[in-house]
């Protein structure tokens, strides 16, 4: 496994890096540390970012600096954590872009980044590098909450109590997949969630099909939440199957989704929340991008946003047929597991309803 960190020295990046030293990771992972420094007349307090209005002889200094300082840690890091790969590197430009652009030579399956908790101007523009990160990263990115009074040396031992935000997308099912392939500290508990958004609107055939079959409010209702829990107890079975082991709890409720994942989170003392996004542009899709956004910036927690890769996702550019044909049976793979449960005559088919 490849694992990018993003590095600057504050409190919230060490909390990341306590995150990552914590986590078991399998043997022989490479963990790359990335400092990003960017240039700016403007000075903002951002504790995240290098700051440097000096001439390039001043910056090259910076740089230089901030490489062997980097360096340093990744062997220091090394001793303690002997079963990974560790390495350093320090990029120029912006934050975001530069962690994406190593995320992506370096083929990673992970990208580690600290949050702040802060509030106002300081919190618009930080909060702008995760933002960006989930929404454009190529894998999966794991956003570590850290409060400004907290001491990261304190930080849990690792990730006991994850909950995992579903609906019955694809994308949901991609992060069933990297959920069943990652490793996660021993007892571990997980929470499946699904919530019922009973404020979408229905397609006229839906409409059609529950005042057909004379279904009345409450009666469809029941029946989003039976389908809900059936999808919900499929996937933990699924998990349990290749996990080995069977701590999984299932949940439905309602509300709006990024409100209700992030209740849930609070009530249930999740340590960290996944949760599957395209992370691309899409009319269709725009509601499940604006939840992972949400949820990442507004649960005390630590979030885990699961990126669909560029290449399984169709851009409506040309494609090979035969590569179109794969992408198709990867997708295909993805959603086996949410079959719609076996429904009695008696009353009409109705797909979950809402996001998560």
């Amino acid at each position: 496994m490849r694992i990018v960190v993003g590095v600057d020295g504050s409190a919230h990046s060490k909390a990341a890096i306590q995150a990552v030293l914590n986590h078991p990771w399998p043997d022989g992972s490479e963990i790359r540390l990335i400092s990003v420094i960017r240039t700016l007349d403007t000075v903002i307090p951002a504790a995240e970012l290098f700051f440097d209005t000096r001439g390039g002889a001043a910056l090259g200094d910076i740089y230089q600096e901030a490489k062997r300082q980097l360096e340093i840690m990744a062997a220091d890091l090394g001793h303690i954590v002997k079963n990974c790969h560790w390495s350093a590197d320090v990029r120029l430009g912006d934050i975001a872009e530069g962690l994406m652009v190593v995320a992506e030579e370096f083929l990673a399956d992970l990208i580690v980044v600290g949050s702040h908790g802060r509030s106002g101007i300081a919190r618009i523009f930080l909060g702008s590098v995760s933002e960006a990160l989930v929404t454009h990263a190529p894998c999966p990115v794991m956003v570590i909450k850290h409060k400004e009074n907290e001491d990261p040396a304190n930080a849990k031992a690792d990730f006991k109590r994850i909950l995992v935000a579903l609906d019955d997308s694809y994308f949901s099912g991609v992060a069933m997949h990297w959920i069943a392939a990652r490793q996660w500290a021993e007892g571990a508990q997980f929470c499946l969630l699904h919530v019922a958004n009973h404020d979408l609107v229905e397609t006229p055939e839906q409409t059609k099909a529950r005042h057909g079959e004379h279904e009345t409010p409450a009666q469809h209702k029941a029946a989003i939440h039976a389908a809900g829990m059936f999808a919900l107890k499929a996937r933990a079975k699924y998990l349990a199957e290749r996990m080995g082991h069977e701590r999984f709890t299932c949940k439905v409720v309602e509300g709006k989704p990024s409100a209700a994942i992030i209740d849930m989170s609070e009530k249930w003392d999740a340590d960290l929340i996944v949760m599957g996004s395209h992370g691309h542009e899409s009319k269709a899709l725009l509601i499940l991008g604006s939840t992972t956004r949400e949820v990442t910036a507004q649960a005390q927690c630590s979030v885990e946003v699961v990126r669909v890769p560029h290449s399984l996702v169709h851009s409506g550019h040309h494609h090979d047929h035969h590569k179109e044909e794969e992408h198709e049976r990867e997708r295909e793979e993805h959603t086996q597991i949410i079959d719609p449960a076996p429904r009695p005559d008696s009353r009409p088919h109705v797909p979950p309803g809402g996001l998560f």
